[in-house]
C-alpha cells in the first residue's frame, strides 16, 4: 500500500467509491469500531496499481463484490490529524456500481469480509446528519446522489 511515515506525518494514497442504491435512495458508508465518523468505502492504492484497479480490488477484498466504474467524481488533497499523525492524503473518488446488487440487500450496519470494517447504507437525506469526513466531500456526494457527475478538485485542511 502507498502509505508511509515521515516523522510525525503520514502520507496516504487512497481511493474511494460513492456507491448509490437508487431504488432505496441510499449511499454506502464505511467505518471502524474505534472511530466516531464514517467515510466512503475504499482503501489504499498498491504500488503499480491504477486507482481504478485499486478500488476494484478493495471491494473484492472487503465485500466480495465486483464493481464497475461510472465516473471519476473528485480528487481530494486532504490534510488532517488522526491518531497522533499529521496526514497528507491524496484521494481519488469514483462513482461506482456493484455488479451484483446483493450488497444492497443489507439493512443496518454489517461487517466486511476482513472483519475490521463496518458498512452501512444511509438515506440521501441523512448525509447532513451523519458525521462524515472529510466534510468538504459532502457537496460532491450530494451532486453524485442527484446524478451530477461533474468532476471536482477539492483541497481540504482540518479535521472536519
Amino acid at each position: 500500500m502507498i502509505s508511509f511515515n515521515v516523522g510525525t506525518s503520514k502520507f496516504n494514497y487512497r481511493v474511494a467509491g460513492i456507491f448509490i442504491d437508487e431504488k432505496n435512495k441510499r449511499f454506502l458508508t464505511n467505518t471502524a469500531k474505534n472511530i466516531d465518523f464514517v467515510v466512503l468505502p475504499g482503501g489504499r492504492v498498491e504500488i503499480g496499481e491504477s486507482s481504478i484497479e485499486s478500488l476494484k480490488r478493495e471491494m473484492v477484498e472487503e465485500l466480495g463484490a465486483n464493481i464497475s466504474i461510472v465516473s471519476l467524481k473528485a480528487i481530494i488533497e486532504n490534510f488532517f490529524n488522526f491518531d497522533g499523525y499529521d496526514y497528507h492524503e491524496l484521494q481519488y473518488v469514483y462513482v461506482a456500481k456493484f455488479e451484483d446488487e446483493s450488497i444492497q440487500n443489507h439493512t443496518g450496519e454489517f461487517i466486511g469480509i476482513e472483519a475490521k470494517d463496518y458498512y452501512e447504507w444511509f438515506s440521501f437525506e441523512d448525509l447532513d446528519k451523519i458525521n462524515y469526513k472529510p466534510i468538504m466531500l459532502k457537496s460532491a456526494i450530494k451532486e453524485a446522489l442527484s446524478g451530477d457527475l461533474t468532476f471536482r478538485h477539492i483541497i481540504h485542511k482540518g479535521n472536519g
